[in-house]
């Protein structure tokens, strides 16, 4: 620890904001090391890339925020976690926030007292998910530091985030002792970690010792890691499928019954339910008996489907060298002209370069400067129409980046080379691009027939 003698005495939705973004950003760069250590509940090597996924979601969703309640903040988060949620980290850190949101609800701006209080309220939303709690993971480090939170008298919330710091790092040196398959491995869990590196973000960030983003590598050899020298569990040869869905629905089930009725069709099951929105993850032979029921209830708006027994041996064959590990073969990069819908783009990994919007003598960046809604709100209140203008290199490198860790070559489909200038600024970008190679594509379109192309 630095000991900082700043001191803060209060939480609102700024700082609240700015302390989930960095938690959100360093725990990205966790990504490989947590991939790296991931044995439970299946050595497949993906908790990492799952965390990243669901804590990039909750980024996209606060950067444009300017909410100052805490309350707003909180529930934000929370839902584009659900959302964006991949994995078992993700699905459970969706519950924790869920709660941790709960535990806000009406604030303006919160103590530590009370921020412990809806931290606890988290701790306990995730245990009282999980239909088989298992000790060892996310949820016993979650629990710890909880309870460090609830009996901590300290008024200072750098004092309280350097006390939680240490406490869910002693935590997670102890899962080895809770989880025998951690003990074997030589590791801590990897969905635990994730939870810490969120809480060190932050505490970085108010400390003033935040390090600087790390861009992992498109190809990522994996040499002797722990995930690779695990021989596949025999005990998870009968539910080889990592199945995960998103339903919207007016009248959906409650959480419980969705538990009850999928309980003997897997395990490691995690559902929530939130609003008008189901999510399940569930590990089963049969998913395609899991959509179907999911049909149903509802809109089966998302679904998939991994084989965990060939991810395990693609990590096994890369760590011996035969292969370089790559997510896809294509990552899909598009411009905010195209205007697809959050739950699209999460759903198929689809990267966004941001337009400029101009409105007056102010220009925002498309689904960073400024959120959808709050834009619709200007187009009413106003009469005056915005203009549009092509988006800064750096934007456009910068979304390349984020496009190029996740597939091995990059697919640009962007608005009409005739109706912007995005596209010929894209082009230039990817002349230069060194971390993948960039294929253009004119979409000789914008708006809804760009987005369909997409």
């Amino acid at each position: 620890m630095t000991g900082s003698t700043m001191q803060i005495h209060y939480l609102d939705g700024s700082r609240l904001r700015r302390a989930l973004l960095a938690a959100c950003d360093y725990a990205q760069q966790q990504r490989d090391e947590l991939n790296r250590i991931n044995v439970f509940p299946v050595p497949d090597g993906d908790t990492g890339t799952n965390l990243t996924l669901t804590v990039r979601a909750i980024a996209d969703t606060l950067a444009p925020s300017r909410s100052r309640s805490v309350s707003e903040v909180a529930r934000g988060a929370a839902d584009a976690a659900v959302m964006g949620a991949r994995g078992n980290c993700g699905m459970m850190l969706s519950h924790f926030l869920l709660g941790f949101a709960e535990g806000l609800s009406g604030y303006e701006r919160v103590n530590t007292s009370e921020f412990s209080c809806a931290f606890h309220q988290g701790a306990k939303s995730l245990r009282d998910a999980l239909d088989k709690p298992v000790e060892g993971t996310i949820l016993t480090v979650t629990h710890d530091t909880a309870v460090a939170a609830t009996q901590s008298s300290v008024k200072d919330f750098v004092a309280l985030l350097e006390h939680l710091v240490k406490e869910a790092r002693d935590s997670l040196e102890r899962t080895p002792d809770l989880l025998h398959v951690l003990k074997t491995a030589g590791v801590v869990d990897a969905g635990a970690k994730g939870f810490v590196s969120l809480l060190e973000g932050a505490l970085y960030l108010v400390d003033g010792s935040l390090p600087t983003s790390v861009e992992s590598p498109v190809h990522q050899r994996v040499l002797a890691s722990p995930a690779s020298l695990m021989e596949y569990p025999v005990s998870q040869e009968r539910f080889r499928f990592c199945t995960e869905a998103l339903v919207h629905g007016d009248s959906l089930p409650t959480q419980a019954s969705v538990q009850s009725r999928l309980r003997d069709t897997g395990d490691s099951m995690i559902v929530i339910r939130s609003n008008d929105v189901l999510k399940i993850h569930i590990h089963t032979d049969e998913p395609e008996q899991i959509f179907d029921y999911l049909r149903g209830l509802g809109d089966l708006v998302t679904h998939k489907a991994e084989d965990m027994r060939a991810q395990h041996r693609t990590i096994q064959r890369a760590a011996e060298g035969h292969i370089q590990l790559a997510r896809r073969a294509v990552s899909v990069v598009t411009d905010s002209a195209a205007d697809l819908s959050e739950e699209i783009l999460r759903a198929h990994g689809i990267h966004v370069i941001p337009l400029l919007l101009i409105d007056g003598d102010q220009s925002y960046r498309a689904g960073i400067d400024i959120a959808t809604e709050e834009f619709h709100k200007k187009l009413e209140d106003d009469s005056r129409l915005p203009t549009t203008s092509q988006p800064s290199r750096a934007d456009i490198t910068k979304t390349y980046s984020r496009a190029a860790e996740e597939g091995e070559a990059v697919l640009a489909v962007l608005a009409a080379s005739t109706l912007s200038g995005t596209f010929a600024a894209g082009e230039a970008a990817a002349s230069g691009f060194q971390g993948a190679n960039v294929y253009m594509a004119d979409s000789l379109s914008a708006s809804v027939l760009q987005g369909l192309l997409v």
